[in-house]
């Protein structure tokens, strides 16, 4: 009976950390779309760049930072 009770116990949190995992995996995948065509395609592309450029543009105090980030890798700051 001991034997059983620590069992159920055993495999009731080793169930509870696999559920935890995979929620966090689920978290983590990538988004899957899919586009009708490639012009679709390359529009978000193109969208999703603004974003990120206009995100980096905040953070940063002018666009010549920016274009020597880009042919850089690093900013001056």
């Amino acid at each position: 009976m001991c034997s059983k009770v620590l069992y159920d116990h055993d495999m009731l949190e080793k169930h509870k950390y696999v559920v935890k995992l995979e929620t966090e995996l689920r978290d983590h995948m990538p988004m899957k779309k899919e586009y009708v065509n490639e012009k679709e395609w390359i529009d978000a592309l193109d969208a999703m760049k603004e974003r990120i450029h206009s995100f980096i543009c905040d953070l940063m105090d002018d666009e010549d930072e920016y274009n020597f980030m880009e042919q850089m890798g690093l900013t001056p700051k």
